[in-house]
């Protein structure tokens, strides 16, 4: 595909105050003599970040991106698949060399996005929060979304990517950055016109005094080539705010030299018309990434309900999260204060004498040395109250008694005080030693095996031993940081659970309140259904149902509500029909066709109950089966065929109600004469087109495929090393399930004392888990104490939990 345009790179780089030419990772390539047939019409942009604790030297700095790219072209497969190779290997050279750094605590994270451009498109992907904005003459675009892109490189062995395009038009803009200020959100975002770059440029230099790190790219007619400018005119100096205080304290060994991320070779086929940063730049102590860092907590009167998006194989708008990174602090790092960089900052420092080191605990010889004196200074507590004892006793003796009219030479008072005083001192001398030196012996002898129990899960393949080493490495953890937490200490926790998270398939979600004012302590919330706009919350105590309105507040990507006094969904009398306590609901997508309702309740003798927003709610009983109503407890609807399945487990029935002249009628027994055996245990149900799955008590699965022949149990496939397939999941009892809508075939079941949701791929032999969606660990601890009473998940892709 011929280039249509050329692309002009602006670097926008500050450090401590001082403007740069040269930006470090940054590279543009055009397609070399030698590139791959497919690759020979892409012009490559390489946009790497840094951050860790650990020197990356100059030349490694330009060695990795050239190689990359070398890489890139070599790669004959489709565009996505050279991006996603390019990535991987970046990926797997940071995660080797940080796996095999982990016992010095050093590490090495990146953030990066490979562009191509062909023709008028420019195709991208971010691995990491990464921001892009695309300015053209009639709107801003921001491409930003860390639950897909993840938290970057070098963490895992997964590779998050975050594949996205913008067709381009002679003077677009667009901005890469790792992690913009604030104020450059606003800035961009209302920018209703084309200025020129270099105007521009100095514009975000101007608009914040931090460190800056960010690539500004132009569009212009041309013939396709790639030029990274370095002329430019100096934005005015920002004033530098003073340094804080350099600790003095100096690390007890100089830091080893880093292995090479890539093998030490020259390409073999150099990209053509390659521009690199002759300066490159170390990575910075790392600093929380905005993908994970907690948002601050906001004034909650009840944390009970929350919300998150979700991700599934970072294909889809379901978001991930993840765990949060643990921030490492070095020994020479300048001491936190309020005037500090903000956390989110990810800047890489000027030179590599900058870096901080991780803070280490005292070493093990040096932890003997004072539990010794310890033991010294306890024997001497006790020698000298012996002697003070002593003393007490023989001085009176051997003083002259006092004459009359003199005083004597101590009071009995006196010689009490220095009894009591010397033992008391030696105490507090004592105490004060084994707090300073003694917990850190214990910590460090706990950490030092946790490492080692970490390093006996690199290079295992078998996921039993893996699994073992991981537990293993966090049952030591727990017992270091009874003593102490340390930055060492939660990054490699942190190392621990995404290995076994990763071993059970499990994605850490994090939740936030949905509903602003929280709920009454007396409502108790046993079913959920939601839609785009609104989510319905089912109060078992009443049997009333409450709407939650969605309000325009936003916290971290994630929807807030507020409750909707005004909407009446309740028993009562309607006419001359009287609704009972309702047991199930079902958000009605197409309002129009159910007479204008947007929700649907049932009672336990089948009368429906429509409810719609600002109306009176209108209850309808069903028709009554042959077999008659012995206890309905669930029911469910197919928005395909407009069917409604009602379960009547005392009655051991499904009965169907077909949509037919502003109603459901016709009854029909769902199973026929093949009824499944235990259907009085039966819990809950899920339809999907003609496929029926029921779920009892025990966590099985009944599936009727079809309308007719049902297999009962319906096996799950559990991939997850050391679980076994069967009839049932062997960590989980099922409490409900539910098919997400149109879209989303998946079906999703809820285990509620563990805090997850399932999501399995449901075919007519078998359920194949796909993996399940658990809170965070610190809010699993803090804020889901409680087993969860229900879910929804609602059509654009939002997950509810009820605690």
């Amino acid at each position: 595909m011929a280039a249509e345009f050329d692309l002009n790179l602006f670097s926008v780089y500050r450090i401590k105050g001082q403007e740069r030419l040269t930006l470090p990772g940054l590279l543009a390539a055009a397609p070399p003599r030698r590139a791959a047939r497919s690759r020979r019409g892409d012009n490559l942009v390489i946009y790497l970040t840094l951050s860790g604790n650990t020197p990356f030297p100059s030349s490694e700095y330009n060695q990795i991106t050239s190689q990359m790219a070398e890489r890139f072209y070599q790669n004959p497969g489709a565009l996505t698949s050279a991006l996603r190779a390019t990535a991987e290997t970046l990926n797997q050279a940071l995660v080797e060399r940080n796996m095999g750094s982990t016992g010095r605590g050093q590490y090495i994270l990146a953030r990066l996005i490979l562009g191509v451009m062909r023709g008028a498109q420019f195709i991208f992907v971010q691995c990491g929060p990464t921001h892009v904005y695309h300015l053209t003459s009639e709107k801003a675009e921001h491409v930003h979304d860390p639950q897909i892109s993840g938290r970057g490189l070098g963490f895992s062995q997964t590779t998050p990517l975050y594949f996205s395009q913008v067709d381009l038009q002679p003077g677009d803009l667009v901005v890469l950055c790792a992690a913009p200020p604030s104020i450059w959100d606003e800035a961009l975002q209302n920018e209703r016109s084309l200025p020129l770059p270099e105007a521009l440029r100095r514009k975000l230099l101007t608009l914040s005094d931090e460190d800056l790190n960010a690539v500004l790219i132009q569009a212009q007619a041309g013939s396709g080539k790639v030029n990274i400018v370095q002329t430019f005119k100096p934005a005015p100096e920002m004033p530098t705010r003073a340094p804080a205080p350099v600790s003095t304290r100096q690390a007890s060994q100089p830091a080893p030299a880093a292995p090479p991320p890539f093998p030490d070779r020259e390409p073999a086929t150099a990209p053509a018309a390659v521009s690199s940063p002759e300066q490159a730049a170390p990575p910075q102590a790392a600093q929380e990434l905005p993908a994970q860092a907690a948002p601050p907590r906001p004034h909650v009167i009840r944390p009970g309900r929350f919300v998150r998006p979700l991700v599934a194989n970072g294909a889809t708008t379901l978001g991930s999260s993840r765990p949060p990174s643990a921030p490492a602090e070095g020994r020479n790092a300048p001491p936190p204060s309020e005037e500090g960089v903000r956390p989110s900052r990810f800047i890489a420092p000027r030179d590599t004498a900058n870096i901080p080191e991780i803070s280490r605990p005292i070493s093990r010889r040096g932890a003997r040395l004072f539990h010794w004196l310890a033991k010294r200074l306890q024997a001497g507590r006790g020698f000298f109250q012996s002697i003070s004892n002593g003393i007490r006793r023989v001085l009176p003796r051997l003083l002259p008694a006092p004459q009359e009219g003199e005083t004597e030479v101590m009071s009995g008072s006196t010689m009490a005080f220095i009894a009591i005083a010397v033992p008391l001192l030696i105490v507090t001398v004592a105490v004060m030693v084994y707090m300073r030196y003694g917990r850190l012996s214990q910590y460090d002898e706990n950490y030092q095996q946790a490492v080692a129990a970490a390093v006996g899960a690199i290079g295992q393949t078998d996921p039993s031993v893996v699994r073992h080493a991981w537990e293993s490495t966090l049952y030591y953890l727990d017992k270091a940081e009874a003593y102490q937490v340390t930055q060492d200490s939660q990054a490699l926790r942190w190392q621990a659970q995404a290995e076994l998270d990763n071993l059970d398939r499990i994605v850490r979600l994090e939740f936030h309140p949905a509903i602003i004012s929280g709920l009454d302590t007396t409502i108790q919330v046993s079913r959920m259904a939601a839609s785009e706009a609104d989510l319905y919350l089912l109060n078992a105590t009443g049997g009333n149902v409450l709407r939650a309105m969605r309000t325009n507040q936003v916290t971290t990507n994630a929807p807030r509500y507020e409750i909707d006094p005004e909407f009446q969904c309740s028993p009562g009398a309607y006419g001359d029909t009287a609704v009972g306590q309702l047991v199930d609901l079902v958000a009605l997508l197409n309002s129009n066709l159910y007479n204008n309702a947007t929700l649907l309740g049932i009672d336990a003798t089948g009368t429906l109950l429509y409810c719609a927003n600002g109306l009176e709610p209108r209850a309808v009983p069903l028709e009554t089966p042959g077999l008659g109503w012995k206890s309905v407890s669930a029911f469910t609807l197919d928005a395909d065929s407009n069917t409604l399945y009602v379960l009547d487990p005392t009655g051991s029935a499904v009965w169907s109600y077909f949509w037919v002249k502003d109603k459901f009628e016709d009854p029909n027994l769902f199973f026929g004469e093949q009824v499944p055996q235990g259907v009085n245990t039966a819990i809950d149900l899920a339809v999907r087109g003609e496929d029926l799955y029921l779920l009892f008590q025990d966590g099985h699965v009944a599936a009727c495929v079809g309308g007719g022949r049902c297999v009962d149990p319906d096996p799950f496939t559990d991939p997850r090393p050391g679980h076994l397939s069967g009839a049932t999941i062997s960590d989980a009892v099922f409490t409900q399930m539910l098919f997400a809508g149109p879209s989303d075939p998946a079906l999703y079941m809820l285990e509620s004392m563990n805090k997850a949701v399932y999501r399995f791929s449901a075919r007519p032999d078998a359920l194949n888990l796909q993996g399940q969606f658990q809170p965070t660990v610190d809010q699993r601890k803090l804020l889901f104490t409680t087993p969860v009473t229900a879910m929804a998940v609602s059509p654009n892709r939002y997950i509810f939990l009820s605690v």
